[in-house]
């Protein structure tokens, strides 16, 4: 396989990534619609909950419209390092090893980077 069949083919899982969770999120507006819309209401004013705790009042609450959105929204995020693994596998299948290693780098940073966003 030539570098330019599995640079389409990074181009073609991150274009199907970004369809598929925007029609993730769009069925969560559709399910948060059909439950009256009013699950939205909880953030009319800002609350300071972190994610987990959002997803689990959310959970306890039957809001499958928010949890569907959230998913989505997760799926968009991880495109990006999805991106980034597929590149450095990309650059050892063509024996760039001083290149694979700096994106597995960029990779270990973007990880490094989700975790300290995070509260404990």
């Amino acid at each position: 396989m030539e570098i330019s069949d599995l640079e389409l083919t990074i181009s073609q899982v991150l274009r199907i990534g970004v369809f598929a969770s925007g029609i993730i999120i769009l069925v969560g507006w559709a399910l948060t619609a059909m439950d009256g819309g009013t699950s939205l209401i909880i953030f009319k004013d800002y609350d300071q909950l972190d994610l987990l705790s959002q997803i689990a009042i959310a959970y306890k609450n039957g809001q499958w419209g928010i949890l569907t959105s959230f998913f989505g929204l997760a799926t968009l995020i991880i495109l990006p390092v999805l991106r980034v693994l597929l590149t450095s596998i990309l650059f050892f299948t063509q024996k760039e090893i001083k290149i694979g290693f700096i994106s597995l780098l960029v990779l270990i940073l973007l990880l490094i980077s989700f975790l300290l966003g995070f509260k404990s």
